[in-house]
């Protein structure tokens, strides 16, 4: 028996078609020279990682080696564009990323190639090269991008609670939309503006949003009524995240103003601890117990089974994240409160008479002193103060009923799976 004849792929010229970088220099020429040679470095890789490089492992090796090739001429000019870059650490992360995704192997020797990451570095080798083509043309240095949207801010064409769409900055200044992204990123860090999830800034005003330092506030708010003690870490950042129903960047910019001003000391790799010697007075800790006895509301107002405390707290995260498009009334909010209030107080006692791990201890003094705090006078703190409460509720949740979040993630699991016959 004969087996089928197998087709080896031809080997390829890689120095066939490889084209010479011009030298750098500030005319308008050169440029034009550049970027017509990174287009046609862009049209060599067109077919590279197609179906014939799956023939065999020698052609993966073959289309990672013309990769090297064609991208290696290019590397000093992404250098020079990565020392351009250091006004902006978003836009020096990227190139930092674009020119280690396409630095070939020490020595060239080639282990573990594999189809699939033939796929990734062609596509790695184009980012660069688009990269590289966008820099040629008229191009907005990302740092200024940055100063000219807070100009914006400054004048108030993005007014205080205001929440435009990086498309719509990019229109409104002619700039590419990847480039706005980039200088929206490196104003979230200074905490000019919070990104939501999805990317959208949040303008507080002033030019300098405000957000961060009031999840500061917060915190400090926290760690007095002793939910952080001193000495202990605070959450990782996803839970903290969460808790506080704010982005990454607001979150990591209020941590940084914390360790400033002597609250928190940063371990390596950023881990924030509650240092001991704190620069205010700790507040007397109230019991779980107390805590649901000073809540109590009326019965009318407890929302007691699972999906109605889900559909309260999924009203009252809506509240906040649509802010700035419907405001909800200041008693439509106070009853929200009130209702959130006196369903912690139905959940906590339960709660307590548990076996908990410390961290869920934590997170249920979280709960009542969330619920328990001193309501800020502006509305949309208050709204924020409805969200929080609603997010630690759901913690409060979880650990009075797992069966329901059992039976939830089960359901979510069938609901996504294929259907069988």
């Amino acid at each position: 028996m004969t087996s089928p004849l197998v087709a080896t792929p031809q080997p390829r010229d890689l120095s066939e078609g490889v084209v010479a970088v011009p030298a750098l220099d500030t005319d308008g020429l050169a440029s034009a020279f550049r970027e017509r040679g990174l287009r046609q470095a862009l049209a060599q890789l067109r077919n590279t990682g197609g179906p014939q490089d799956a023939a065999s492992l020698g052609a993966v090796v073959l289309g990672c080696r013309l990769v090297w090739q064609v991208t290696g001429p290019w590397t000093d000019l992404a250098a020079q564009r990565l020392q351009e870059s250091s006004e902006s650490p978003s836009d020096t992360a990227r190139w930092q990323r674009l020119i280690g995704a396409v630095r070939p192997p020490p020595g060239g020797s080639i282990t573990g190639a594999t189809y699939e990451g033939l796929l990734v570095l062609v596509g790695q080798a184009r980012d660069l090269l688009r990269a590289l083509i966008e820099t040629e043309q008229p191009c907005v240095p990302v740092a200024e991008v940055a100063r000219r949207i807070t100009a914006l801010i400054d004048s108030g064409t993005y007014p205080a609670g205001s929440a435009p769409y990086a498309g719509k900055i990019a229109a409104d200044l002619n700039i590419s939309a990847p480039r706005v992204q980039l200088a929206l990123q490196d104003l979230a860090e200074a905490g000019t503006v919070s990104l939501g999830a999805n990317g959208r800034p949040w303008i507080s005003g002033g030019g300098v949003s405000d957000r961060p330092q009031r999840i500061a506030q917060w915190l400090t708010a926290l760690i007095a009524d002793g939910v952080y003690p001193p000495r202990s870490f605070l959450p990782v950042r996803p839970e903290l995240t969460r808790s506080l129903v704010s982005s990454g960047p607001s979150v990591k910019t209020a941590v940084r103003l914390l360790a400033d001003e002597g609250t928190l000391a940063l371990l390596p790799r950023g881990i924030p601890v509650v240092r001991p010697d704190l620069p205010f007075p700790s507040r007397p800790c109230v019991t779980m117990l107390d805590a649901a006895r000073m809540l109590k509301g009326e019965p009318s107002a407890v929302r007691r089974t699972a999906d109605a405390v889900r559909e309260t707290v999924r009203v009252s995260h809506n509240w906040w994240q649509c802010r700035t498009s419907s405001t909800p009334s200041a008693t439509e909010v106070n009853e929200q409160i009130r209702i959130l209030r006196a369903t912690v107080s139905h959940f906590l006692p339960p709660a307590v008479n548990r076996q908990l791990t410390a961290d869920d201890e934590t997170r249920l003094r979280r709960t009542a002193v969330t619920a328990l705090a001193e309501l800020p006078a502006e509305p949309f703190e208050r709204v924020w103060r409805a969200a929080c409460i609603g997010a630690s509720l759901l913690d409060l949740l979880r650990l009075t009923q797992p069966e329901d979040t059992a039976r939830r993630r089960a359901s979510a699991t069938t609901s996504t799976s294929p259907s069988t016959r």
